[in-house]
């Protein structure tokens, strides 16, 4: 199911329940890779969820925590030194 990058926080809700009912591992007792795909939904909607990660997600394709000091430095030296216009 795709959700377009300018889905509501509702719509976003909505096909997450969807999605969760359905991939569910009690559901499909017989995939071998159900816990493994809804652990990876699960992983999306807490992405999606949340505003703050959503921005950092839809601007450097990246949610990893850790790479928060390397970003804070790379914003900082974006803002000293912008790109350069042609």
């Amino acid at each position: 199911m795709d959700i377009p990058r300018t889905a509501t926080p509702e719509e976003i809700r909505k096909a997450y329940k969807k999605l969760s009912l359905a991939l569910h591992p009690d559901k499909n007792i017989d995939k071998e890779k159900a816990s493994e795909n809804f652990s990876q939904l699960k992983k999306a909607y807490d992405v999606l969820s949340d505003p703050k990660k959503r921005e950092r997600y839809d601007k450097y394709g990246d949610t990893d925590e850790q790479s928060d000091e390397f970003l804070s430095a790379y914003e900082y030296y974006r803002a000293m030194h912008p790109p350069i216009q042609k």
